[in-house]
Order: structure tokens, then C-alpha cells, then sequence
């Protein structure tokens, strides 16, 4: 965001069944953002992998940490399934189906499944209510626009961005 002018960030820094994501905190802090509002977002993640693979077919699944302990209960009833950290739930379906991996599959939602034309089989996070609080961020100054989003300045990703029009956006 401190290089594209024209982006709004959603920072998810608390998590009903992960506690507070410090590390959000601290890139927050760091970020020269500001913070102009929360949200809750509810999770949901299914369990994806290529057309035509069985649950039992399956060896290792792949996601974000935190979306791997958001599925724990799942993952223990399934030990056959090795977990494995990934960047990111939407990037984790990517790789599957890119490089067509079989006996893989990635806990992710259910848009990121279908986007990459994975099947998912079920819902496999917790049926409570849980959900992540976020901060919606603005950059303070107005930068110039660069053609690309930078990258986290970790290869874990914990944040979204959007571009919106400049004169949508919040008069601060």
C-alpha cells in the first residue's frame, strides 16, 4: 500500500480460534497506514483437490497455518493426511491445480476451489461461529501509482489489497 496510492488493505488481527496475529499488528505499525475501519469476516474452508480424487486417495493437504489450525479437528480425524504450510489458502489451491498434484489437496474457500476448477468435497473448518476481526487501511500520503501490489514484507501473506478509484475513496 505505502507505493500504490489507490489501495485499500484489509489486515486480519485477531482470530476467534488463533487469538491475536501479532505479527499483523506489528506490519500495521510499520505499514504508515491508516486505520480507517473493522470488519468481521466469517470463516469458512472446504477441503479441494482435483477432479476426480477420493478422500482416501489423499496423502497431504496443503494452506496457510492458521486455516490449518482452523481445521484441526478435521486434520486429527484424518491422519493419514500430512499437513503442510503454504503461503496462502487461495495460493495452495493454485498449485494444485497448475501443476495438477495428485494425493494433494488444500484447505481453502470455497470460491478459491472453484476459481482453480478444484472439487471440494465438504466443509472441513469448525461449523461454529468463528470469524476473524480485521482493520481496513488507508495509506496516509498519496503516493505514485505503481503497476503491481509490493509484496509482504514476510512470504507469508496476511493481508489483502484492493484498488478502488481515488475519488471513492474515504476524505481524510
Amino acid at each position: 500500500m505505502r507505493h500504490e496510492g489507490s489501495l485499500l488493505g484489509i489486515v486480519a488481527i485477531e482470530n476467534t480460534i488463533a487469538g491475536s496475529l501479532l505479527q499483523n499488528h506489528e506490519l500495521l505499525r510499520r505499514s504508515e497506514s491508516q486505520i480507517i475501519g473493522e470488519c468481521k469476516l466469517r470463516i469458512s474452508h472446504v477441503l479441494a483437490a482435483l477432479p476426480g480424487q477420493r478422500l482416501d486417495e489423499l496423502s497431504e493437504v496443503n494452506s496457510h497455518p492458521i486455516a490449518l489450525m482452523q481445521c484441526g479437528e478435521f486434520l486429527k480425524a484424518h491422519p493419514q493426511l500430512k499437513a503442510v504450510e503454504r503461503d496462502d489458502t487461495a495460493g495452495s489451491a493454485a498449485e494444485i491445480a497448475e501443476r495438477r498434484l495428485t494425493g494433494h489437496a488444500a484447505i481453502c474457500g470455497r470460491l478459491a476451489a472453484e476459481r482453480y476448477g478444484l472439487r471440494f468435497s465438504k466443509r472441513v473448518s469448525r461449523p461454529t461461529n468463528a470469524t476473524s476481526r480485521a482493520s481496513c487501511c488507508w495509506p496516509t500520503a498519496t503516493t505514485p501509482t505503481a503497476t503491481r501490489v509490493p509484496p509482504a514484507p514476510t512470504r507469508r501473506r496476511s493481508y489483502s489489497a484492493c484498488r478502488i478509484p481515488r475519488e471513492a475513496s474515504p476524505k481524510y
